[in-house]
């Protein structure tokens, strides 16, 4: 079976400016993922995706006229490779269940501008990749997702990531001997909009999904 997948979620970043969305705004976190996979069998499938979007961080110490409050924000496109298994046709004796449970180990690479502000008067700090090319560092994501054909057309997803970046400046600032990592979450309706021919159109027996059926798929927060 092949299928191409449009996801929105939202993105929470681990570092040292991590105490929430910058200025409190989760459109400071959005990020939309595309990805076409390629199942090989009932329970492997193999998929490229493509990862756009935004990080923000905002830290705050001490109160009145001496607080310490800096926020950054990060534009971002990560590109990668990802191995999934299905846990479900794996293990169960149904190789085509209707619901599915899928964890994935991927790699790739996450180019990306960041800048540091102070949130007293919106200066800026320290900016990184804005000198005319990003800055270009590997990824590793690692994830679960599960999922539930509603219909032989509709199916509900939930999945979520941790991504490791191998870099300490996606805040814009030093200090996190390059642990830095974030995480990626969607939940949305998958509509497959085209089927490829099949003896049975019985979408629960699923026995399609093992012959290239083709899917075009699109999800929704």
């Amino acid at each position: 079976m092949k299928n191409i997948q449009d996801r929105v979620g939202i993105t929470f970043f681990f570092g040292d400016i991590d105490e929430g969305p910058a200025q409190g705004d989760l459109t400071n976190n959005l990020a939309f993922r595309g990805s076409v996979c390629k199942n090989f069998g009932y329970w492997f499938i193999l998929g490229g995706q493509v990862l756009v979007g935004n990080l923000s961080g905002e830290k705050i110490r001490g109160t009145g006229e001496v607080t310490n409050y800096q926020y950054f924000k990060t534009s971002f496109t990560e590109y990668s490779l990802n191995a999934n298994i299905d846990i479900v046709a794996l293990l169960g004796k149904n190789k085509t269940p209707r619901f599915i449970l899928c964890v994935d180990l991927g790699a790739g690479v996450f180019t990306f501008k960041s800048k540091l502000f102070n949130g007293n008067d919106d200066s800026e700090i320290a900016s990184y990749g804005y000198d005319g090319k990003s800055l270009m560092k590997p990824v590793i994501p690692v994830g679960a997702k599960i999922g539930y054909d509603i219909t032989e057309h509709l199916s509900f997803i939930l999945q979520t990531s941790t991504r490791i970046v191998f870099s300490d400046l996606l805040d814009a600032k030093e200090g996190n001997n390059n642990r830095d990592f974030y995480n990626y979450t969607s939940v949305g309706l998958i509509y497959k909009i085209f089927l490829g021919s099949s003896k049975s159109t019985n979408s629960y027996n699923r026995k399609s999904r093992g012959r290239n059926i083709g899917t075009a798929c699109a999800a929704f927060n």
